[in-house]
């Protein structure tokens, strides 16, 4: 079980998406778990987080398009992590930014 669940909702986030997930992937601390959960996007986001490889990247797509905060909890439902760390898919972490939180 990871330390860490990170839960990124993405709706159309194709833009700026890979910044984001390079961001998670950059971290010091690497006990965690990304749980990227797509509310049913129409762009190119999908695509995006399938070309990401790493083991610890889940992605579920959801069955209809919802509000952020139903949505949020259906990803929260995903996680195995003892803690929870939440990333916007238009917002970066710097790379100790777990590691500092953990500590």
């Amino acid at each position: 079980m990871p330390s860490v669940s990170v839960i990124m909702n993405v709706r159309n986030g194709a833009s700026t998406l890979r910044e984001a997930l390079d961001s998670v992937l950059m971290q010091t601390f690497h006990d965690w778990e990304l749980i990227v959960w797509d509310d049913r996007s129409s762009d190119d986001s999908a695509q995006i987080i399938t070309e990401y490889k790493d083991p610890r990247i889940r992605y579920f797509l959801s069955q209809e398009q919802t509000s952020l905060g139903k949505a949020r909890g259906d990803a929260i439902r995903q996680a195995a992590g003892a803690w929870l760390a939440f990333l916007d898919q238009d917002d970066i972490w710097l790379p100790r930014k777990l590691e500092k939180q953990m500590a």
